[in-house]
């Protein structure tokens, strides 16, 4: 059983909560892509390079001003200590973390998979119906070693996963940590996610 205090349990109640057409996905586990992710800035800058390509009217400079600065190791865990359930800061690890050169600023990536193979509804696509993603990334933005940073895009990729073999679903989800609408909305499903604990305990 997961934890409350994990961020990706708050991103599923989320998701549960969530109204209207939407793909059932899942965090990337399986071993093809995680030995890929895990190169991804050490020994291959193309995958930078794409993620920049399909984002680059929502950041600062080009790929070569990136590098690496996280990437999911299986291991690390980190806290957000002004983001707490009962006390205890919500703690997580985002899949991987960009950051430019020379610049305060930051590009965190969420992937998430889906085994439906059927065409996609573009309601489903809405940025509406991501709003787990949206949570999860909002988190991930308040950790407490990245939550000084002076820009943040937040970046949510949905990947279809058929036979070890993954192809991007739609175009990348962008939102910005300065965006008040993104901080309100995320901070009011936070507040709930919260209560409804709160509640289970009284």
């Amino acid at each position: 059983m997961k934890s409350i205090y994990q961020i990706s349990t708050f991103a599923e109640w989320v998701f549960n909560k969530c109204k209207g057409p939407r793909l059932t996905t899942s965090d990337i586990d399986f071993d093809i892509f995680k030995e890929r992710i895990k190169t991804f800035g050490k020994t291959d800058h193309a995958e930078i390079e794409r993620i920049m390509s399909s984002i680059e009217n929502h950041i600062i400079g080009a790929p070569r001003e990136y590098i690496v600065d996280f990437v999911d190791d299986d291991k690390s865990v980190f806290e957000a200590s002004n983001l707490k359930i009962r006390g205890q800061a919500m703690r997580g690890r985002p899949d991987l973390v960009l950051r430019h050169r020379t610049k305060d600023y930051l590009i965190i990536v969420e992937r998430k998979t889906t085994r439906q193979r059927r065409p996609i509804n573009l309601e489903e696509t809405a940025r509406g119906n991501w709003l787990n993603i949206q949570a999860q990334l909002w988190c991930y933005s308040h950790l407490d070693r990245w939550r000084d940073a002076a820009g943040v895009t937040l970046v949510g990729e949905i990947w279809v996963h058929h036979e070890r073999l993954l192809t991007r679903a739609i175009d990348p989800l962008v939102w910005f940590k300065t965006d008040p609408r993104h901080q309100d909305d995320c901070r009011a499903l936070f507040r709930r996610y919260r209560d409804s604990l709160d509640c289970i305990e009284g």
